[in-house]
């Protein structure tokens, strides 16, 4: 892989967003977190930002990638009940039910055989769980958004201190 060019700077920046998120609400601190991956993710040069998200995700090394797996906090994700968006927050919210219980159970399937598929699985099931917070779908004061956001900010805080290692040491 060619060296990427890095400001340590800037690196430095973004991980110190990552950490405070520690001091932040689930719900603040999962936005905070997404978009700490997503400025790291822009260092890469492809075109749209899921390749360079997907880019970063490749450089993370293999037992990191299987570390983020294996955390309790996908588990509480893959195993929310009802399921992961299968309940309607707003009349105008559209859930493609189908899809998200394909996905979960694909990820749950690919973890196993296929850690980095299921990674990139994942993060695609993270965005959309942030595009419903974005678009006011998810809040922050619903007890199951608050478990939700819960889990997937911890995800997010493993896979981006892993992704900032990684792209400390292709510098």
């Amino acid at each position: 892989m060619t060296k990427l060019d890095i400001n340590r700077k800037h690196l430095d920046t973004i991980l110190r967003d990552l950490n405070n998120t520690f001091y932040l609400s689930p719900y603040v601190g999962f936005q905070v977190a997404w978009d700490a991956i997503i400025k790291m993710a822009n260092h890469f040069p492809q075109n749209t930002e899921l390749d360079r998200l997907v880019s970063l995700l490749k450089i993370i090394p293999e037992e990191k990638v299987k570390d983020i797996l294996s955390d309790p906090a996908l588990d509480e994700l893959l195993n929310l009940q009802p399921p992961l968006e299968t309940i309607l927050s707003n009349q105008h919210e559209y859930i493609d039910a189908d899809r998200t219980s394909y996905e979960l159970k694909e990820l749950g399937r690919l973890r196993i055989i296929d850690p980095r598929a299921a990674l990139i699985n994942l993060t695609h099931i993270l965005k959309r769980i942030h595009d419903r917070r974005v678009h006011g779908f998810k809040t922050p004061n619903g007890s199951r958004d608050e478990g939700i956001f819960r889990a997937s900010l911890r995800l997010l805080y493993r896979l981006g201190g892993f992704a900032a290692e990684s792209l400390r040491a292709n510098q």
